[in-house]
């Protein structure tokens, strides 16, 4: 059978149990598109399996290429189980995942000497101006966004007369809201009114935090 048309199957079986299964379509999907259009499953080698999990990163080993690698575990079980094929080219061997990010509690102190620094920092290896990256590292900790939403914010998803953002489209194609605080609200403000300085003609669909060329 051909390698899509049995993911398809695979893919419309998992979710005809009532699972979301929307990450591993998102994988298959990808796998798909690196291997020959019309490849039959058993054709498929242990080496475009590597190939696909690795990636182009130099150093491969994450978190994702353990999800990866279940994914395509999943399908080929299922392939094998529907006689598609008769064997894995799924990589036996599954290296260590690493070490898992454990999060670091800032004190007062700290936080104080983080923002301190804002003004102090490598120019050449940020985009951010000083006055950019203290509202950005203030809206992180206030609001607990991630570092791709604050950046991808357009000054029509900053609402200051509401004291809300839109977050859009994030972690599971989801759009939230958030209330401001009154002290991230005024931080916000003071970064507005020197944007709007600097950029009068900013428009509500440009991005709200300006990144240097």
């Amino acid at each position: 059978m051909i390698l899509k048309t049995a993911t398809l199957k695979y893919v419309s079986c998992k979710q005809s149990m009532g699972m979301p299964f929307e990450t591993e379509a998102t994988i298959l999907r990808a796998f798909l598109k690196q291997m020959a259009e019309n490849i039959a499953v058993g054709s498929v080698t242990s080496e475009n399996v590597l190939r696909y999990l690795d990636g182009r990163d130099e150093n491969p080993m994450t978190s994702f290429w353990h999800r990866k690698h279940d994914a395509l575990s999943g399908f080929w079980r299922f392939a094998i189980q529907g006689g598609y094929t008769d064997r894995s080219p799924i990589p036996i061997y599954r290296p260590k995942k690493p070490t898992p990010f454990v999060p670091h509690i800032y004190t007062h102190e700290e936080l104080k000497r983080l923002l301190g620094g804002v003004t102090t920092y490598q120019k050449k290896w940020l985009k951010l101006e000083p006055v950019t990256f203290r509202a950005v590292l203030l809206l992180l900790y206030g609001a607990g966004l991630r570092c791709n939403e604050a950046l991808r914010l357009t000054c029509s998803d900053v609402d200051l007369a509401d004291a809300t953002l839109t977050i859009r489209e994030t972690k599971f194609y989801k759009t939230r809201r958030i209330a401001l605080s009154s002290h991230l609200l005024s931080v916000l403000q003071g970064y507005d009114s020197n944007r709007r300085e600097k950029r009068p003609s900013s428009q509500r669909h440009r991005a709200f935090f300006h990144l240097q060329e």
